[in-house]
């Protein structure tokens, strides 16, 4: 791309080369740039039009910034820009200089789990939860997934010199990627439990390997042939290091002592230990070791005497991040007291201390060039620290409350958006711009329900409140009480009388009147109630429950009517409209269909790869819709029996039909709101 590379805002860049992909029929990096261009100028009608035609989904709004914590973060080559990746499945590319997003990456269905940089081009390696591994160009959007592990991917490296790939999991296997063509090599191990990190020997001409069950093994890259094994009797490493010349190897374990192991004469030395776990081990170019435990110690080694040369330093609480600089002279290291300190190992003494983050601190990088670090938290931010003027370099935030819920209005203009906040949100579809907002709740809003033939709606939350509100008076309250002991999960008006159903983490169902006098209280279920709906008729009602039951009941008896019992945690139900069924959603991924006049199952779909979050029926009942925390929504048609699957960027958080035509509209948790035909998707 030549000079065409240092701007990764340069929109009619993006454009050609999201063209160029569709000419190659490379559809996913297409997408990937139209989104991209999104994610830069949200009003850019070429990239919604195109994304419409490639996906058959249409974009009402994109959201930007993590929607959850930050489990990895690390520095672009270019010295530029930062990578994060999160819990919310999202990738995000950061100008630090400017503090702003300049890429959102969604292709990942489950939590990112490990980043790595390539070592001379702005390429990035992600791997996540489910076993995927999808490599970025951070400017051009080009994208590759790689699949070949099973189980979740604990490291991705690549070699000195980028000419080689390499990844393992918890699946027991280690793959060797050609970098060119990014298809497998060798697949090796598998028969040594989960892998738990890899390590290149300086010169690349080997390959460490250690597991949870303390095997560590010694590869031949360039053939995949085993050279060395041996068990660390501790049977559990967390870190290890090739020694400067490649011939010794020195491993921190849980049990606190660290070991070497020479693998040209077997032997194994003890070098020492940590009074608790040891957790991180570096051995420098100077030949002297360092290592960092849950005792809060830094300590430097003397690996040929065998012995502790002094303790640097020492954090109040267990330190839990450490990264060495490429120079390998300065160490950062973070505790759980969420402080940063950076220590000089030629000097052996502390320079800084640092303190800026509201939670747990998940990781550190240090700048490829420059004496920069990069740290990154749960709290959802990154802080870029200048460490040779012991200051702030900058803050890379996007200050967004997370989407929880949403209703397509009968007027098929205007969404409802409820906020975790609290925030209700009044939005225009064709514009794209709110048009009321109002604090409703002092927490997360849960669910909200349209009263039939009216302009109230009602709110619940987990402040434990519910709220009936006037959208079209500016979000009147018209009241708001609290009628649960705990959060309510679900609120619902009846589709004929003025009554509203909700029930609560207190595992109690209720029904109550518009001034929310109890109506009924129904009890039964042993723990949280996840989500209530009525019947067609509202003659009925159904509840699921964590407990693993979906009761059905009849409003003027407080006994259920009819149990169904499953070995896993219901999230979520609907009754169809039209016809007596039920659909329900679980923990674990499932969506099952049962037929209430029969009283069996009518369909068991394994819908999701994880919590499903949200479940719909269609108005005119033909089809169900279900969202899930693996950014998938499943759609299945009750009569043919058919199933239709898309992939957002983010876990979905709400979905809600259109009043007449077979439409959907999904809401994530990273703020993206799009909408599907639903005879497209099945």
């Amino acid at each position: 791309m030549g000079n065409k590379r240092t701007r990764m805002d340069d929109i009619d860049l993006l454009l050609e080369l999201a063209k160029r992909y569709i000419c190659s029929n490379d559809y996913g990096s297409a997408i990937t740039a139209f989104l991209n261009i999104l994610v830069l100028c949200p009003d850019n009608e070429v990239a919604r039009r195109e994304l419409s035609r490639l996906e058959n989904i249409e974009y009402i709004h994109v959201g930007r910034g993590h929607s959850d914590a930050i489990s990895r973060a690390v520095w672009v080559i270019d010295g530029i820009h930062v990578v994060s990746g999160g819990a919310d499945n999202t990738i995000i590319v950061w100008d630090y200089k400017k503090s702003d997003i300049v890429r959102v990456f969604g292709d990942h269905r489950t939590c990112i789990t490990t980043l790595t940089r390539h070592p001379k081009m702005p390429i990035i390696a992600s791997g996540s939860e489910d076993g995927t591994i999808i490599i970025y160009d951070t400017y051009t959007c080009w994208k590759k997934i790689l699949k070949e592990h099973t189980a979740r991917i604990n490291q991705i490296s690549w070699s000195v010199e980028g000419k080689r790939l390499v990844s393992c999991s918890d699946d027991g296997k280690i793959v060797i990627w050609d970098p060119q063509t990014y298809e497998k090599k060798y697949v090796i191990g598998g028969d040594t439990g989960s892998i738990v990190g890899v390590r290149w020997s300086p010169s690349g001409r080997y390959l460490l390997s250690y597991s949870s069950g303390g095997i560590i093994s010694v590869w031949n890259p360039r053939t995949g042939r085993l050279i060395y094994r041996l068990r660390d009797p501790s049977e559990g490493i967390f870190c290890a290091d090739w020694s400067p010349g490649s011939e010794k190897i020195v491993c921190c374990s849980a049990d606190g002592i660290l070991r070497i192991y020479d693998i040209r004469t077997t032997r194994t030395y003890i070098l020492g230990r940590h009074e608790y776990i040891a957790s991180y081990v570096f051995w420098r170019r100077n030949n002297t070791i360092v290592s960092v435990g849950w005792d809060g110690k830094i300590i430097l080694w003397d690996p040929v005497k065998l012995r502790q040369i002094m303790i640097i330093g020492k954090h109040s609480t267990p330190i839990i991040c450490a990264a060495l600089s490429k120079n390998k002279r300065y160490l950062a290291t973070a505790s759980l007291d969420r402080n940063i300190c950076v220590w000089d190992l030629e000097n052996l003494n502390i320079i800084t201390t640092f303190r800026g983050h509201n939670h747990l601190i998940s990781h550190l990088d240090w700048h490829p060039l420059k004496r920069l670090l990069l740290s990154a938290s749960w709290d959802r931010r990154l802080i870029v620290w200048d460490t040779n003027q012991k200051s702030r370099e900058s803050t890379l935030y996007y200050p967004s409350e997370r989407i929880t819920t949403l209703t397509w209005l009968d007027d098929d203009k205007y969404i409802l958006i409820g906020y975790s906040n609290g925030d209700l949100v009044l939005f225009d579809i064709e514009s794209t711009m709110i048009v009321c907002r109002s604090r409703i709740h002092d927490l997360r809003i849960t669910s909200i329900s349209k009263k039939r033939n009216s302009s109230l709606i009602a709110t619940s939350s987990m402040d434990s409140t519910i709220a009936i509100v006037d959208y079209q008076d500016g979000f009147k309250t018209i009241s708001r009480r609290p009628v649960f002991s705990l959060g309510v999960n679900s609120v619902s008006f009846h589709p004929r009388k003025d009554l509203i159903l909700a029930c609560s983490d207190d595992c109690t169902i209720k029904i109550l009147d518009l001034n929310f006098e109890i109506v009924a209280e129904f009890r039964g279920h042993t723990t949280i109630v996840s989500d209530v709906c009525w019947s067609g008729d509202g003659s009925m009602f159904a509840s699921s429950s964590w407990d693993g039951t979906v009761r059905i009941w009849t409003p003027d008896t407080e006994t259920e009517y009819l149990l169904i019992k499953y070995d896993d945690k219901i999230t979520c139900i609907d009754w169809n409209p039209r016809i007596n069924y039920i659909a329900f959603g679980t923990m674990s991924g499932y969506v099952y269909v049962w037929n209430l006049k029969t009283i069996n199952e009518y369909a068991r779909i394994e819908a999701h790869r994880g919590p499903v979050s949200s479940i719909k029926w269609s108005n005119d009942g033909t089809f169900l819709a279900s969202g899930g925390v693996d950014g998938a929504i499943s759609i299945f048609h009750i009569i043919r029996k058919n199933i239709g699957e898309r992939i957002l960027r983010s876990p979905i958080v709400g979905i809600s039909w259109h009043h007449t035509r077979k439409k959907l509209m999904a809401c994530c948790n990273n703020g993206d709101i799009i909408i599907i035909e639903a005879d497209i998707i099945s």
